[in-house]
């Protein structure tokens, strides 16, 4: 019933689902990712944001980023912790708080949800900029899913490294969308209504990974 309701509303690119924060069961969703070419250091830092409410079944894609990088020593880790301090800045940017923090890459979860940071230089700047802006927007849970749970990020993030071009979209833009934001955004209804099944089957939100 969930999955049908996301489904529908993912898929109503005219209607507004948007919800009131204050409002019982409503969820801010963060999804983040990267991928890289490897040796060729081409790669992609992206971010998904969606707001659902688990008592109605309504949910929103908000917003979607994505930002070509370009480096030698360009790493997956390294674009993961940009796509999610975009997402972030984002949230900061329109007041909301009480995240939740979704990504397919362990580590970096991990990383953030025990408050340790990880070793090497080349992720310390980026991570403490994330760690700052994650405390400011009071990051709920952290949530470690498969690849397939994460599709639209890493959609997202295919695309910006094939075209080596930085993409953004928001909700505000709905009326003007392409097949391409539509196809993408349709998408996100597996990954939230998968995210939504995981943290309901806990029976309680605080045995999800937490910021500590």
């Amino acid at each position: 019933m969930l999955t049908s309701t996301l489904r529908k509303a993912f898929n109503s690119p005219l209607e507004n689902h948007g919800l009131d924060l204050h409002t019982p069961g409503a969820r801010i969703i963060l999804f983040c990712g990267g991928v890289t070419t490897g040796s060729s250091g081409h790669g992609g830092g992206c971010t998904v944001i969606a707001q659902a409410n688990a008592d109605t079944g309504h949910a929103s894609v908000k917003y979607m980023g994505g930002v070509y990088l370009e480096s030698r020593k360009l790493t997956a880790a390294m674009a993961v912790n940009i796509g999610l301090l975009k997402g972030l800045e984002f949230c900061r940017r329109q007041g909301w708080s009480t995240v939740h923090v979704a990504g397919d890459n362990d580590a970096t979860i991990r990383h953030y949800a025990t408050r340790r940071a990880p070793r090497g230089n080349k992720l310390q700047g980026t991570y403490w900029k994330a760690r700052r802006m994650a405390d400011a927007v009071t990051v709920a849970t952290w949530r470690s899913v498969q690849r397939e749970h994460n599709a639209t990020v890493r959609t997202l993030a295919n695309m910006v490294r094939t075209t080596q071009q930085s993409m953004e979209w928001s909700d505000s833009l709905a009326h003007k969308d392409g097949d391409r934001w539509g196809a993408i955004r349709s998408m996100a209804t597996r990954d939230v209504a998968h995210w939504f099944t995981e943290w309901l089957a806990t029976g309680n939100p605080q045995s999800v990974t937490e910021t500590v």
